[in-house]
């Protein structure tokens, strides 16, 4: 197989900073989107221009979100990592050749850019190329995820290691029994996607009543935005929703 040219990854995976690109495309996005809500709530072109100032909070909340999916997807793929490296272990390979082993079959699943596809080539030209040691190659493996799973995985590794246990036994045990932890973790996410989406649906729904109502009865409003009572109304109206979804996608996040 042709040596895999591996991507810049992030000095952490529980880090995420957008390209520039990605950054201007979710400025122009977020910019829109937040005058148009400014101007619905106050109908005035100063606020709406202003609430462009509220784009730094948003960028950081979004790049946590991106960081947050990012941890996900990986704790995801190092299910099937365990799988094969369960499978190597109990055909006698050591845990270097059971991890190149599980490279080579997350490529056939995720192809070369999966993400831990390119934590697992690392791994590899630690072992094979670098000649790391091995308590500092999965130690960096394990810092650079942020991942508890694989914390306790290689904890459960050097501890077998150092005891002279079972290596086999105990290996797979460890392992079946992450893997039903994250198996269980997923079912739980996929259980709360669609309170997600209903909680988002619930956020937009005053914008487009308000929306409507300012197409088909303008005057219906206008002692909103024309009194100072109004205004402070509606500006209360608009911080409760965006604190009414912030809560939402807390309650949503649900670990174990």
């Amino acid at each position: 197989m042709n040596k895999i040219k591996t991507r810049p990854l992030e000095e952490n995976n529980h880090a995420y900073r957008m390209p520039p690109k990605e950054k201007v495309i979710f400025s122009l996005i977020s910019g829109v989107l937040l005058m148009l809500a400014s101007y619905l709530f106050f109908k005035s072109l100063l606020v709406s221009v202003l609430s462009i100032l509220i784009l730094p909070i948003l960028s950081k909340y979004h790049e946590a979100r991106l960081a947050l999916n990012r941890k996900r997807e990986l704790n995801y793929q190092f299910r099937d990592v365990l799988y094969s490296v369960s499978s190597s272990i109990a055909t006698g390979r050591h845990l270097p050749e059971a991890l190149s082993d599980a490279k080579d079959h997350m490529i056939l699943i995720y192809g070369e850019d999966g993400l831990m596809v390119q934590e697992l080539v690392k791994i590899a030209q630690g072992f094979f190329e670098s000649k790391d040691s091995e308590e500092q190659i999965l130690l960096d493996f394990s810092r650079r995820t942020g991942l508890e799973d694989i914390a306790n995985f290689v904890e459960i590794y050097f501890t077998c290691r150092s005891t002279g246990g079972d290596m086999e036994h105990v290996i797979i045990k460890a392992a079946d029994s992450i893997v039903e932890k994250i198996s269980i973790h997923r079912e739980i996410q996929m259980l709360t996607t669609q309170k997600k989406f209903e909680g988002k649906l619930l956020t937009g729904l005053p914008f487009l009543v308000i929306g409507f109502l300012e197409i088909t009865s303008p005057d219906y409003l206008s002692v909103m935005y024309e009194t100072a009572i109004g205004r402070v109304l509606m500006a209360t109206a608009l911080f409760g929703i965006a604190v009414a979804y912030y809560i939402t996608s807390k309650i949503t996040e649900i670990e174990i």
